[in-house]
C-alpha cells in the first residue's frame, strides 16, 4: 500500500510538472504572440506615417507645381483665342468685307483721292461679275491663292499701315466693268461699243472729249487693237476718269481670280 501510494504521488508529481510546464509554454506563447502583435502594429504604425509623409510631400509638389501650371494653362489658351481671332479676321478680309482707301483719279467723278470703300468677295463666290461694277483685283495679273490672300491681307490693311506705318501699294486698281465673257469690244470713231451698240455712260468724267483709240495693249496686239472679244473666266475693266486712268487699255482683261472684290460701298 506505501509503495502504491509512493506511486500514486510520484505520478500526481509528474503530472503537476507536465501542467506547469504547459502553463509556463503558454504563458510564454502568449507573450510571444503580444510581443509579435506589438511588432506588427508599430510596423504597421511606421508604413502609415511613411505613407503619411509622402502623401504630404506629393501634395506640398503638387502645391507648388499648380500655379505653374495654371500660368501655362491660361498662356496656351491666350495663345489659341489670338489664333483662332487671327484666323477669323484672315477670312473676314479677304472674303467676307474689307475697307480699302483710293488712291488717285483714275475713278473720278465717282470715287475721289482719300476716299474709302468697303469691297467683298461674296458677291462673286455665288455669282459673276457684271456690267457697272466696281472692282477691286490685283494689276499685277498674278495668280493668287489662298496663302497670297493670307500675306496680303496682314500687309496690305490699313490697320496695318495706320499703326505700324508698312508699305503702302499700287498694286490694286480700282475700276468699273465694262466687259464680262463673251462681249464684243469695239471703237468707231472714236467711241465705245459693246455686242454692237454705243454705250451711254452717265458716270464716267465729260469735262473733256473722250476718243478711244485702242482696247488692247500694243504689247498685246497682233492686228486690230480696236476690237476684242472678252474671254471666258476674263472681265474688261475701265476707269470712270477715262482720259486720265491706265486699266484693261494698258494691261489686257483682269482674270476674275485676281478680282479682290466687289464695291458694296463707298461710291457715289
Amino acid at each position: 500500500m506505501e509503495k502504491e501510494n509512493m506511486l500514486s504521488g510520484y505520478e500526481s508529481f509528474e503530472e503537476e510538472a507536465t501542467i506547469s510546464e504547459e502553463l509556463e509554454y503558454d504563458e510564454t506563447a502568449k507573450e510571444n504572440s503580444v510581443e509579435d502583435t506589438a511588432v506588427e502594429t508599430v510596423q504597421e504604425d511606421e508604413s502609415r506615417e511613411e505613407l503619411a509623409k509622402e502623401e504630404k510631400a506629393t501634395a506640398q509638389v503638387t502645391a507648388a507645381a499648380f500655379p505653374y501650371r495654371k500660368v501655362v494653362k491660361n498662356i496656351m489658351s491666350w495663345v489659341w483665342t489670338i489664333v483662332l481671332a487671327f484666323f477669323i479676321a484672315i477670312i473676314i478680309n479677304s472674303y467676307v468685307i474689307r475697307a480699302s482707301e483710293v488712291f488717285g483719279r483714275s475713278m473720278y467723278p465717282t470715287l475721289e483721292q482719300g476716299d474709302v470703300v468697303f469691297i467683298s468677295r461674296m458677291p462673286y463666290i455665288f455669282g459673276q461679275p457684271k456690267h457697272g461694277d466696281i472692282v477691286v483685283f490685283d494689276s499685277t495679273l498674278e495668280k493668287r491663292n489662298f496663302f497670297t490672300e493670307i500675306e496680303e491681307s496682314v500687309k496690305y490693311n490699313m490697320i496695318t499701315q495706320k499703326f505700324f506705318k508698312t508699305e503702302k501699294t499700287n498694286k490694286y486698281w480700282i475700276k468699273r466693268v465694262i466687259g464680262v465673257p463673251g462681249d464684243v469690244l469695239e471703237i468707231k470713231d472714236g467711241k465705245l461699243y459693246r455686242n454692237g451698240e454705243l454705250l451711254e455712260e452717265d458716270y464716267v468724267n465729260n469735262e473733256s472729249p473722250i476718243t478711244y483709240k485702242n482696247l488692247v495693249p500694243p504689247s498685246m496686239g497682233d492686228g486690230d487693237l480696236t476690237r476684242i472679244v472678252v474671254k471666258e473666266g476674263e472681265i474688261y475693266c475701265m476707269g470712270d476718269n477715262r482720259n486720265h486712268s491706265e486699266d484693261s487699255r494698258a494691261i489686257g482683261p483682269v482674270p476674275i481670280n485676281d478680282v479682290l472684290g466687289k464695291v458694296i460701298y463707298g461710291a457715289k
